[in-house]
């Protein structure tokens, strides 16, 4: 059961749980997000928790389900939990279960609902320290090689996405020497599971992929570009993230053959993104192809709603690039030019398009006023932030499109990401 307790404390939730642990076993809460619980109970005799724990999680059906969230199912075990015992511990006295006749949801929630404080405060403060991570309680499962394995892919591809902003093509060498350097038959071995030196599946279907990869990158074709499809799922953190902007990307070089489809990767790969991506040229890419191919969204309302939905994550992109280290200023600066470029064009088009988009003009009016104030000018004086930095010739660079790749090559020798760094 999802619980959602952005507008109670610590009680509603308690009462919940007290109300589960009188008919069930066992009862686990699971944060799946801020102030967002998974509540789960169970009366097998082996508790919520059993063994074979990764195993189960990583069963085709649960890949293939968690999958969509842009998750590797394994990620699912290191949120934090809290079991039984602790939640018993925790519960005080005055808490009771749920009934039908005392009215406390109609009479109780309803004033707590009202009440004036920080409640996502209050509730994370009474949580402090009572949680665990679901590996943490099948130690034995969760300190395998294989698992520690994984997790670091996690974290790497994690790393990557933050450390090098705008240029999706890093990952290619780290998985390649993930496969190279260290395949999963070595960890095999090491853990005495010989395997006669046959390449273990997923880095055989690592090396296919990047295979599929080189040849679409030569062809140019449709149907290749459409073969790199199959590999978004079941995901692989180390290929899975990037596959949709790597299509997206052939699309384009191939001459936009299908809008609607490049734009479908596209759009994934921005709201599929971890909250550390800090990417802006693949929203103006986006941008850039709703106004050249507007029948990638037939619809004149979708489109006029997905231009504003993008701003927004553009408004969100810099907000978290500004608050950091300025970085390379000559790549800002060429990335506010392209922003601010893709921006203008998309709010006249806006404008334009509102009456058959069902937008008023008042309407209108005031949602490109609100963009005009907290996107373009924060953009505008940031730019010329950046003057003092820059030489006369990169003062001269407007932003043309450059491709963000090194040509999708994969099957030459990948040029070094640039990585961002403090400006003297």
């Amino acid at each position: 059961q999802r619980f959602l307790a952005i507008d109670f404390g610590i009680e509603p939730l308690l009462s919940v749980t007290s109300t589960l642990r009188r008919h069930f076993r066992d009862v686990i809460v699971i944060e799946a997000a801020e102030s967002d619980f998974l509540l789960i109970g169970s009366n097998d005799s082996r508790g919520t928790v059993r063994p074979n724990l990764v195993e189960r999680i990583q069963a085709p059906q649960v890949s293939r389900a968690i999958s969509r969230l842009g998750w590797d199912s394994l990620l699912a075990l290191t949120m934090p939990a809290i079991n039984c015992r602790t939640l018993e511990e925790m519960t005080p006295v005055g808490i009771h279960p749920i009934n039908g006749f005392d009215g406390q949801i109609s009479i109780r929630w309803p004033r707590e609902i009202s009440r004036g404080a920080n409640k996502s405060a209050e509730l994370h403060q009474y949580l402090a320290g009572k949680s665990q991570k679901l590996l943490d309680w099948v130690p034995e499962e969760g300190q395998s090689r294989a698992v520690l394995r994984r997790l670091g892919e996690i974290q790497a591809q994690g790393d990557l996405i933050v450390k090098y902003p705008d240029q999706y093509w890093a990952y290619r060498k780290n998985a390649k020497e993930e496969v190279s350097k260290n395949p999963k038959t070595l960890i095999s071995q090491i853990d005495f599971q010989v395997n006669k030196g046959r390449l273990d599946p997923e880095d055989r279907r690592r090396m296919s992929y990047f295979g599929l990869l080189g040849v679409a990158s030569k062809s140019l074709k449709v149907e290749d570009i459409q073969k790199l499809e199959r590999f978004m799922s079941p995901f692989d953190p180390l290929i899975s993230p990037f596959v949709s902007q790597e299509i997206a990307e052939l699309y384009g070089r191939a001459g936009h053959p299908d809008p609607v489809n490049e734009l479908k990767h596209r759009l994934h790969t921005i709201y599929y993104a971890g909250p550390g991506d800090r990417s802006v040229l693949y929203l103006s890419g986006a941008l850039d192809l709703i106004q050249a191919h507007p029948e990638a969204i037939g619809n004149p309302r979708d489109r006029w709603m997905c231009c504003d939905s993008l701003l927004q994550m553009l408004k969100l992109r810099w907000d978290l690039r500004m608050s950091g280290p300025l970085g390379l200023p000559r790549i800002a600066y060429r990335d506010a030019n392209l922003s601010l470029g893709a921006i203008e064009v998309t709010l006249a088009s806006m404008r334009e398009q509102a009456p058959a988009a069902g937008i008023s003009p008042e309407e209108c009016r005031r949602r490109l006023l609100v963009l005009q104030r907290t996107l373009v000018q924060p953009l505008q004086n940031y730019r010329q932030k950046l003057s003092p930095y820059l030489t006369p010739s990169e003062l001269a660079n407007k932003g043309d499109r450059l491709p963000p790749g090194p040509e999708n090559q994969s099957d030459k020798k990948q040029p070094e990401p640039t990585v961002e760094v403090q400006a003297n």
